[in-house]
């Protein structure tokens, strides 16, 4: 307990600093005395909860980050960058922070259980050589309500070579939504061939008015309609109105 309020003291100390304020001054901002800051400073008193608050509001920082050293500063280091993204990149940190965690539950499942295994022999995967592959990146596209899809923003990431098809494709995008789902999932990657041919009953990547959308086409009555394979997602019908437009088709 000690050592966390020396830590907690240093901490008030070094954000105080950071900010240009005097003991007086963050002491008038928070609603204590001038002696109490100094107090906390010296890891003498603890602040109390609603004083915590303040500060952390204050210096622009988590309660946790004026109270443990460590890991939580790596926290607000991911959360700041975090803040500053684009809903679909976050999208794509979330995937891929929950993709981490399988794969680190996985590792330690499999440890667990070859433990007391004798007659297996244990590799050092540290050693071990994951090979990455450059694909151009088109975003997200809606496997849901639509979102946009604009080539002009394209980018190159680095995805794991065998996550990628040996088969001709020209960019990637990854699926946002669960409406063609059993089949292709959220967060998944699919791979694309640049294609404009219209095929009936087949599932395309298009632009409904500027927005993207994974979808399979189909024609009933005499009306076509992009259609989800989740059937919790109704037809969205397409009219001679509309600008509809052909992206791609899956390759993978």
């Amino acid at each position: 307990m000690e050592k966390a309020m020396t830590y907690t003291g240093a901490r008030i100390r070094e954000l105080r600093k950071e900010n240009g304020l005097t003991q007086n001054a963050l002491a008038k901002a928070i609603g204590v005395t001038s002696s109490a800051i100094a107090n906390y400073e010296k890891g003498f008193r603890t602040p109390k909860q609603d004083q915590m608050v303040k500060m952390a509001q204050l210096f622009n920082v988590s309660i946790n980050a004026l109270i443990f050293n460590g890991a939580n500063s790596k926290i607000d280091e991911l959360t700041g960058h975090f803040d500053k993204l684009s809903d679909a990149r976050k999208d794509r940190v979330i995937h891929y922070a929950k993709e981490q965690l399988q794969e680190q539950d996985a590792v330690f499942a499999d440890a667990d259980e070859l433990e007391d295994n004798e007659n297996i022999i244990k590799v050092d995967f540290k050693d071990t050589a994951i090979t990455m592959k450059s694909v151009p990146f088109y975003g997200t596209v809606s496997a849901g309500l639509g979102i946009w899809l604009q080539e002009e923003y394209a980018e190159t990431i680095s995805l794991p070579s065998n996550s990628v098809p040996s088969s001709d494709y020209d960019f990637a995008l990854m699926i946002n939504g669960d409406s063609m789902e059993p089949i292709y999932k959220d967060g998944e990657y699919i791979f694309l061939k640049n294609d404009t041919s219209f095929t009936l009953n087949a599932i395309r990547v298009v632009t409904l008015n500027g927005e993207g959308y994974f979808k399979k086409i189909v024609h009933i009555d005499n009306q076509l309609y992009l259609r989800s394979l989740n059937a919790d997602y109704d037809d969205i019908p397409i009219t001679e109105h509309d600008d509809f437009r052909i992206v791609g088709r899956i390759v993978n």
